[in-house]
């Protein structure tokens, strides 16, 4: 990990940068592409640095401008920290000190399905960390390294980059007087969330200890927390088990100097011995459940998470459960305002947040023409398709979202996207979309003389993945 940095190791860094602000010297990235093109100079002054242990005073300043999203620190030392994240990386896959796959935060390659099949039971808890990448203490970070076998020479060096360190913020009138910071990940630094993961790694293997005893299995093996950068999940055999998992996290986090914020944190016990009826007498959670179970279709990437990101993965196992802690959930009693936080309307409920807040119309357009983009990509080609336009010669106004014909019959189809209120509204979604083309596909009959057969349907997808039966 400590020989030279070669100049094609450096210039491959300064390719993959782009030309973001710069610091207080106010040289780019594109400046040292012109003025050192193959990276020999750049190479020699990085190794020197590594070599002797030091970094210069000027990459520890940053200034902040509070519109911005991180401090704007010197492009030279962004650098260098890249050259170092990339070698620290590579150390620590190959001496297995990162809990991959369990982390998969801010690694290369990374970006309760099971529990009812084998009928389980499982314990989960969600957790998110308070302003996790602004508070984790310098000292813990040093503490750690030391304790993974870090090089002593690479450990000075991250030392000499985080002693130090000096910001200061654009007012109204000019700068403040530089505010030392003792806390914190560097922000836009290209080595911080290596440091965060490594600094995290107490916590996950504290919790790992445990994983025979509490985990729930899967396969051949047992999970017991998964991790995505500042967000985790722990997952036990049973409540009892959970409870433990959640103390000894706790205390990890503690002893790190972190803080789980509640507003992020979540549990859910699921037991599938008796959860299908359980689920179906409750007035809130049983409606999606009831509709997404009728067809295996809609539950294909719960246990994958296939085609998401981990966000909405989490947000589509609550939203299914009416766990999310929105102002006019039915279970959160008393609250004087129910209004929605982004549009003001009467009552935010996971029905208006899905399906009717002025401010989610963009997504949910974009949901629906992906929808009709998909079906109108498997269509045989031979034919004759339209999408969402009128049918010229009808006189309607209506355009339904796929007009198909072949000289020989006629096709309508109009997507839909309703919420799962319980297993009949897609049904009702299915039947509104038929009275409102029964018209227009009569109008097609008439123009054609009865001679040619005229389908109407239509394609239910609903707003939380329920896909109805009657689509196929």
């Amino acid at each position: 990990m400590l020989p030279p940095f070669t100049p094609r190791e450096v210039s491959n860094r300064l390719q993959a940068t782009k030309n973001t602000a710069p610091g207080f010297n106010g040289i780019t990235y594109g400046t040292w592409k012109k003025v050192d093109p193959g990276s020999r100079i750049l190479a020699e002054l990085f190794s020197l640095l590594l070599r002797f242990g030091w970094t210069p005073e000027e990459w520890k300043k940053s200034r902040t401008v509070l519109v911005e999203l991180a401090p704007l620190g010197s492009t030279l030392g962004k650098l260098f920290s890249a050259l170092l994240a990339d070698r620290i990386y590579a150390w620590a896959r190959s001496s297995s000190q990162l809990s991959f796959p369990t982390q998969k935060g801010f690694l290369p390659g990374c970006g309760g399905t099971d529990c009812r099949k084998r009928k389980q039971e499982a314990a989960i808890a969600w957790l998110g960390l308070e302003d996790a990448f602004g508070s984790i203490p310098h000292s813990h970070i040093f503490r750690v390294l030391r304790e993974m076998g870090l090089p002593s020479q690479m450990l000075r060096i991250v030392s000499q980059l985080y002693t130090g360190n000096t910001t200061v913020i654009r007012a109204g009138d000019g700068y403040t007087e530089p505010i030392t910071v003792l806390r914190g990940v560097r922000q836009g630094c290209p080595l911080s969330p290596f440091l965060f993961n490594m600094a995290l790694e107490p916590l996950l293997q504290s919790v790992l200890v445990k994983k025979v005893v509490a985990g729930y299995r899967l396969g051949p093996s047992n999970i017991c927390v998964l991790a995505y950068a500042d967000d985790l999940v722990l997952v036990a055999r049973d409540a009892g088990m959970l409870r433990s998992l959640l103390w000894v996290t706790g205390k990890a986090a503690e002893w790190s100097g972190l803080h789980f914020k509640p507003g992020k944190c979540a549990t859910m016990h699921l037991d599938w011995r008796q959860m299908p009826g359980k689920l179906l007498t409750k007035m809130e959670q049983g409606r999606a459940y009831g509709a997404t179970t009728l067809n295996s279709v809609s539950n294909h990437f719960m246990r994958t998470g296939r085609y998401l990101r981990f966000c909405d993965w989490r947000f589509i196992h609550r939203a299914r459960l009416h766990t999310l802690p929105l102002k006019s959930a039915s279970w959160r009693k008393n609250r004087l305002d129910t209004h929605c936080r982004l549009c003001g309307a009467e009552k935010e409920n996971l029905s208006h947040v899905l399906n009717n807040c002025l401010l989610h119309a963009k997504m949910r357009t974009e949901l629906h023409d992906k929808i009709i983009s998909l079906v109108a990509d498997i269509l045989p080609r031979e034919w004759t398709i339209r999408l969402n336009r009128t049918i010229s010669g009808t006189g309607s106004c209506l355009r339904p979202d796929i007009y198909l014909e072949d000289g020989n019959e006629t096709v309508i189809v109009d997507v839909t996207v309703p919420f799962e209120n319980g297993p009949e509204a897609l049904g009702r979604a299915r039947e509104g979309k038929t009275v409102k083309y029964n018209e227009l596909a009569e109008m097609v009959r008439i123009m054609g003389r009865y001679q040619n057969p005229v389908h109407l349907g239509a394609i239910v997808v609903g707003a939380l993945g329920a896909w109805d039966e009657q689509n196929s």
